[in-house]
């Protein structure tokens, strides 16, 4: 009997078809393509996932800086905290009388009654020049020490002449921020709106006018919009008092 040779030859895949020691002339079968495929398949994954990532990176960043764009927008810094305006960046309305308010009005009553302080000129008319009102509880303490329910409280209101500046007191108080008083400043008599001029904001004297708010020193020469301060008649200004100390009628010089 005539051997023939053998021909050894190594598949390669692993699979069943995988070609073992054969003689000459047989074909090879296919094998090995489901591995080769696998890889693909993964790579294609993977650059997939990094597609995703680097989109949401993208998206991510675009959130940020839209969001940077609408704090700047409403006057925050990055950190959020309005830290106020120097007193000459303020055009302050100008009030001009013979008779004014006594100063300073000291308004007393019982922390836990609605209570109304009127602030009048002394003129023939008792002209009001403004109003504050302390809901129940408004104020919460005063010398570090908790007030009572039926705690006599109080309250002092001074005036700056020329202006319609006027000093909350004494800095011992503490307001309630839920509940806080609300002062509403009347200014249609003894205004002079004529000082809008001193500013090229405003076209006439209406529009400085239109224009005007309450200002809260909240700390040394660094101003505030009083919370909720709005026009609530034509020549009326309403604010909330967060804190004792100074507000000022006034708009942007």
């Amino acid at each position: 009997m005539r051997l023939g040779p053998v021909i050894v030859e190594r598949g390669v895949g692993r699979g069943a078809d995988t070609p073992r020691d054969r003689a000459v002339g047989k074909g090879a079968r296919l094998g090995a393509i489901p591995l080769l495929r696998t890889a693909d398949r993964r790579k294609g994954e993977e650059h997939e996932r990094q597609r995703q990532e680097t989109q949401g990176r993208q998206a991510t960043r675009r959130l940020v800086a839209a969001a940077s764009v609408a704090l700047a927008a409403c006057g925050g810094g990055t950190t959020g905290v309005d830290t106020g305006l120097p007193r000459t960046a303020l055009l302050a309305l100008a009030r001009f009388d013979s008779t004014p308010p006594a100063n300073p009005t000291i308004c007393a009553f019982h922390n836990n009654v609605l209570s109304t302080c009127t602030i009048r000129y002394s003129d023939s008319v008792n002209t009001l020049f403004a109003t504050i009102n302390f809901s129940p509880h408004s104020i919460v303490s005063r010398n570090d020490t908790l007030l009572c329910d039926s705690c006599t409280v109080a309250v002092s209101v001074t005036l700056t002449p020329g202006s319609y500046e006027f000093a909350v007191g004494p800095a011992s108080l503490v307001f309630n921020q839920t509940g806080e008083p609300v002062a509403t400043v009347s200014f249609g008599r003894y205004d002079d709106p004529t000082v809008y001029t001193q500013s090229s904001r405003y076209a006439s004297a209406a529009a400085f006018v239109q224009a005007l708010e309450l200002w809260r020193e909240r700390t040394p020469d660094h101003w505030v919009e009083g919370r909720n301060s709005s026009h609530s008649g034509p020549t009326v200004v309403t604010s909330a008092l967060e804190s004792p100390g100074s507000y000022l009628l006034g708009a942007l010089k």
